[in-house]
């Protein structure tokens, strides 16, 4: 099912996931509206075979844009998670799925040691395309926002608690659909990994206010204080689920 985003004639894998999610209840009572979401997930798996950094792609399997954004691999598998949850269709977790969330697995795993492991290069990056130095936090290196805009500091908060969410999704479905222990450890492990890294390295004082969460920091000391617009971010913690709403952090 390619899901065009709507203004660009191409199919972002953040964009058409939260599109379509609203769906998923009706596709418990119409067998079409079910076989199209069905047809999302074939889809984004075989795109993140393709191309794991790509954000965005073209009906005709092509990748049109390359931009390395964590969301971008988190969605499919929260919509699927999410699809799963609500129909309890395991008909989506084909063969080719499992490869495609190994796939993610293997690239965060890869992206929490960005300057050792990778070589991801983007263009709109400074340092040569490497993106501004970091250290290690435990936490996963982006090199674009989830409104597509480069990062400043490379450890985005808001995406990395979506990394916490999903990957506790991940881990029930290696669990519930595929039994594989392995795979549930790897993507808990990864979860309690990244979200020691936020508690750790991702909040500031800030007078006046108290404690906060930062959107981007470095692992350095530097930490930009703001938001932006789409999702995750700060303001929608609540929305994905890392926190509660009524949580004093986020108030």
């Amino acid at each position: 099912t390619y899901v065009s985003t709507g203004d660009i004639d191409a199919d972002w894998l953040r964009d058409s996931s939260a599109i379509v999610r609203p769906y998923i209840r009706f596709s418990q009572h119409d067998a079409q509206v079910a076989a199209k979401l069905r047809g999302v997930v074939a889809r984004q798996a075989k795109y993140i075979l393709i191309d794991p950094y790509a954000n965005a792609f073209t009906s005709h399997y092509t990748v049109a844009e390359r931009k390395f954004e964590v969301d971008s691999l988190l969605y499919p598998i929260w919509f699927a998670a999410a699809y799963y949850r609500q129909t309890h269709d395991r008909s989506i977790f084909t063969p080719e799925v499992r490869r495609a969330f190994e796939r993610v697995l293997h690239v965060l795993h890869d992206e929490q040691h960005h300057e050792k492991r990778s070589t991801y290069r983007h263009d709109q990056l400074a340092n040569g395309g490497r993106g501004s130095a970091v250290r290690y936090t435990g936490m996963v290196w982006t090199g674009f926002r989830s409104s597509d805009d480069p990062a400043r500091y490379q450890f985005n908060i808001p995406e990395n608690m979506f990394a916490v969410v999903v990957m506790r999704d991940l881990t029930n479905i290696a669990r519930s659909v595929w039994n594989d222990g392995r795979m549930a450890e790897n993507a808990w492990g990864l979860s309690v990994e990244i979200q020691r890294g936020i508690e750790q390295n991702g909040t500031l004082e800030l007078k006046g206010v108290g404690r906060i969460y930062a959107y981007e920091v470095d692992g350095l000391g530097h930490a930009n204080v703001m938001d932006d617009a789409n999702i995750p971010s700060l303001l929608s913690i609540p929305y994905f689920g890392y926190l509660p709403a009524g949580n004093s952090r986020y108030k």
